[in-house]
């Protein structure tokens, strides 16, 4: 399932790249409308044309209708090419009706679409209507009866506008005559494309491509999906035990070779390490499963770099305090002795020995009083730096810093607590007195029932359940007076 997930994000990203580069997603263009809304034979309609309210109103009749002589042709008509056409389109038929009487009647709009290979489709939709008062009500628009046709392989499409008009004699206000039907008005048809859209065969390409890539996909080597590869790991007792003194040989030199399938690190000499019974607290936990070796050599170089930077630290700070004791001036008596020359040398060099015992041993005291999170930070420091030099490989490199930072977090003369009490800042109050509140009313004239009795929508139901009620007590009197 996991590989199936990856699979179907990789086609994504894919077709999502090259849809943003190539323009895939062009700009969609509605022409204006293309039929002519003066009802005569010059003007491209047949059907009932003849009798109407003049030439811009038909006055229907039952069984009658309206419809183009000639069909729309997309390429020849609107002037769209291949790529236009085979990309998609949609087209949008409407109108205005005026159902004038109670007679059962509707409109039937239709639109024929036919192909370049002689396949017809009919997109329809039909309009109901009434009016309970003879003559009364008024002009109200069909609404959009829509044909959507998708990606295809054709060169053209004609489109042919239609409406007919049916009337049954009903209601209370009902007419017989000749002109029963509903009027008809401002016909309308628009056509929506994409102005510059991908050939198909372009876009074929692409989705085959993506399908290519997704087959070969499974002949990669992916363990990380492997289930049975996955561990299950479990934190106990750090493993790597250490002695207080570590004999370091020189460390190793790194070097990666060129990836192939996978990156692979090859170490050149591995460290050695004493290793005796003293456990470092608190490194790394210990995995259930065989640890991998690229992690147990990250350990063993993390401990060999921190020993290292902490006999430097040391060794350091010895000179630092020898340093500072042979700079001391120390006062030495004239010679007034009338002793031997000899003699006087050699107690110069006997006290020369003194002092130097004296310095170390001064030494050994300074060095067991000293600030611990201060040899600490630099034996940190001096760490990172030595794994910064001697190891390039970033991966490498990051993980024995991980190894030697959580060592370095565990150990208490790293803590923190020192400061809990240091004062970082003095909180200021900047903002005070700022809080205004404006309590003017500014829809104090609007109110949720208003706004309801002015929304259309609530309007346009009202009526339909006016005109829903007026129909149902219609068939009750009517029921009624059949009944006597």
């Amino acid at each position: 399932m996991k590989i199936l997930i990856i699979m179907m994000a990789i086609l994504w990203g894919l077709l999502s790249w090259f849809s943003s580069s190539v323009g895939l997603k062009a700009e969609e263009v509605t022409t204006s409308n293309l039929v002519n809304q003066t009802f005569t034979s010059e003007n491209n309609w047949e059907g009932q044309i003849d009798g109407n309210h003049g030439t811009a109103i038909i006055a229907g009749v039952d069984g009658g209708y309206i419809q183009n002589t000639n069909a729309l042709s997309l390429s020849q008509d609107l002037g769209l090419n291949e790529a236009q056409i085979q990309n998609g389109f949609s087209s949008t038929q409407s109108a205005q009706v005026w159902f004038w009487n109670s007679n059962d009647q509707n409109v039937v709009m239709k639109q024929i679409i036919t192909d370049t290979a002689g396949n017809t489709t009919t997109q329809t939709k039909t309009v109901t209507g009434y009016c309970t008062t003879f003559n009364g009500c008024g002009w109200q628009s069909t609404g959009n009866n829509i044909y959507v046709s998708g990606l295809n392989n054709n060169t053209d499409y004609t489109i042919k506008n239609r409406f007919e008009f049916n009337s049954t004699v009903a209601g209370n206000a009902p007419y017989s005559g000749d002109h029963n039907a509903a009027d008809l008005k401002e016909p309308s048809l628009t056509v929506t494309y994409e102005n510059q859209p991908v050939a198909i065969a372009t876009q074929n390409k692409i989705v085959e491509d993506a399908q290519e890539i997704i087959e070969d996909l499974p002949k990669f080597k992916m363990p990380i999906f492997n289930e049975a590869v996955v561990k299950e790991f479990k934190i106990e007792q750090p493993i790597i035990e250490v002695k207080e003194k570590i004999k370091i040989e020189p460390l190793p030199v790194f070097t990666v070779e060129e990836p192939m399938e996978q990156p692979k690190i090859v170490m050149v000499e591995e460290p050695i390490l004493v290793i005796e019974d003293k456990k470092l607290p608190n490194t790394m936990p210990k995995l259930v499963e065989e640890t991998p070796l690229i992690e147990e050599k990250s350990e063993t170089i993390a401990v060999a770099m921190l020993e290292e930077a902490t006999e430097e630290v040391k060794v350091e700070a010895k000179k630092e305090r020898k340093e500072v004791k042979k700079e001391t001036p120390v006062q030495i008596l004239e010679e007034t002795s009338t002793e031997p020359k000899e003699k006087l040398i050699e107690e110069e060099v006997i006290e020369e020995e003194l002092i130097e015992d004296e310095v170390i041993e001064e030494d050994t005291k300074i060095a067991e009083v000293e600030d611990k999170t201060d040899n600490s930070a630099k034996v940190l420091a001096k760490t990172i730096n030595k794994i910064d030099v001697q190891i390039k490989d970033i991966t490498k490199n990051l993980e024995v810093k991980n190894i030697v930072l959580l060592a370095a977090i565990q150990n208490d003369s790293l803590s923190l607590d020192s400061y809990n009490q240091t004062t970082f800042y003095i909180p200021t109050d900047i903002y005070t007195n700022q809080l205004f509140i404006d309590d003017r009313q500014i829809y104090n004239q609007v109110n949720l029932s208003s706004y309801i009795d002015n929304d259309p929508i609530i309007k346009q139901e009202r009526i339909l359940d006016d005109i829903y009620y007026q129909q149902q007590r219609l068939k009750i009197e009517i029921r009624e007076l059949k009944n006597g």
